[in-house]
């Protein structure tokens, strides 16, 4: 949920790759201000690192897969949500990501465990993440 504030943030990346295997470190910060309803959730400094393997592509039809191992680690300030809670804290989370790709269509699919976890306050669990998605490329 966001309140409207303005929150700067920068990233720097570093990827390569090659016909087989996939590569990408990312690493990010967000300053999240406090905006009219009183929603701070806290700065964020995040960290990914996917390693990935390209086993099967098409190019008459620019058809494939790609197949990775996704390293995610997160720390995000204490803050406060729309309800009050207390948010905030670090976890370490990897899993595999599978992605297919059609043309300039990629469909997306990631199941994450959680390796650590240690939130502010009490909060309930992250646990397990799942994510699905269709993205467009131009």
């Amino acid at each position: 949920m966001g309140d409207g504030s303005w929150d700067p943030g920068l990233g720097i990346s570093l990827s390569a790759e090659n016909p087989d295997w996939y590569l990408l470190a990312d690493l990010f910060g967000r300053a999240n201000t406090s905006g009219k309803h009183g929603i701070d959730p806290g700065d964020l400094v995040g960290f990914d690192l996917n390693v990935g393997w390209h086993p099967f592509h098409d190019n008459a039809r620019n058809l494939g897969a790609f197949v990775m191992l996704d390293l995610e680690a997160r720390y995000q300030g204490r803050g406060l949500d729309d309800t009050g809670s207390v948010t905030g804290g670090r976890r370490l989370s990897l899993g595999p990501v599978l992605v297919l790709y059609k043309d300039n269509v990629m469909f997306r699919g990631e199941l994450k465990f959680p390796v650590y976890q240690r939130v502010f306050g009490i909060q309930v669990s992250r646990g397990l993440l799942f994510n699905l998605g269709v993205g467009v490329t131009f």
